[in-house]
């Protein structure tokens, strides 16, 4: 399955930013987002998890997409040009995203 998300920077009117990497990394309680920028605690999502190893697909339009193979519990980080770690979705340190794979279906929070 396809994750999209959509980058926009923090200024109003929110508009949609290109140019910026976006990973999927495996989640793990309590970690920080110092934690996942230095990969001190978790890992990208890997080939057969994700394609493209966890690595965000820039669109161009604002929209990244990342081909999903198994769900799993992430977080999403976000990087400037310069490859700094800016933000952590979701901010939170026990929280995660469940990405949901090819594997199999929907299945409920």
């Amino acid at each position: 399955m396809t994750d999209d998300r959509l980058l926009q920077d923090t200024t109003s009117p929110h508009t949609a930013i290109t140019g910026y990497t976006l990973e999927a990394h495996n989640w793990y309680d309590g970690a920080v987002l110092a934690d996942y920028a230095a990969n001190t605690y978790s890992t990208l999502l890997v080939e057969g998890e994700a394609a493209g190893g966890g690595i965000y697909t820039d669109n161009a339009d604002g929209t990244y997409s990342l081909d999903i193979q198994v769900t799993c519990k992430a977080v999403l980080i976000a990087k400037n040009a310069a490859g700094t770690a800016f933000y952590k979705k979701p901010v939170g340190a026990n929280l995660f995203l469940k990405l949901e794979g090819d594997n199999q279906g929907s299945i409920s929070p």
